[in-house]
């Protein structure tokens, strides 16, 4: 009799356990621990896929609207090559999940940007007047060279994210 009431309390056991991890699975299991809402971002809109997150910017100067970037973002775009340079894939450059401006690639030796980006992101960034390029940079232009009309609220966006996180430079 009392091996019978050892082995139902060992399935108890057994069935109690079981329970309580399909429970922890089907709960918290495949909680995402951070989302693409978290700093800023910078995706492909054709499958949202990731090209650069805020772990890879550096600071952002308000003035130019040139980002710095780290050594490995920087080597991660040039390796992209051409395929950079693509006008009919654009980026979303968020953050917090909201976005603030919507572009495509250029080098320096490529015309004026076509509308309808809001901006053209040039890499690498080239200093002015010298045009010596910096391949850890990148530069937001509009498009014809005409800022859009909320382009003040939108650089207070990326200049108020950038001044909370230590990151602003003048």
């Amino acid at each position: 009799m009392l091996k019978k009431q050892a082995i139902i309390g060992s399935m108890l056991i057994v069935a109690v356990a079981v329970a309580a991890v399909l429970i922890y699975q089907n709960n918290y299991a495949n909680t995402p621990k951070t989302t693409q809402n978290d700093g800023f971002t910078m995706v492909y809109l054709s499958d949202n896929s990731t090209l650069l997150t805020d772990l890879d910017v550096c600071s952002f100067n308000s003035t130019h609207q040139e980002f710095t970037l780290t050594d490995a973002a920087a080597q991660c775009l040039r390796a992209a090559g051409d395929n950079l340079y693509n006008f009919t894939n654009p980026v979303s450059i968020k953050v917090n999940g909201e976005e603030i401006y919507r572009g495509i690639f250029r080098s320096a030796v490529m015309s004026a940007v076509p509308e309808p980006p809001t901006v053209a992101i040039l890499y690498p960034s080239i200093t002015f007047p010298g045009g010596a390029e910096k391949d850890n940079a990148m530069r937001l232009f509009h498009p014809g060279f005409t800022p859009p009309s909320d382009m003040a609220s939108m650089n207070a966006n990326l200049a108020s994210f950038f001044e909370d996180t230590n990151r602003l430079a003048s």
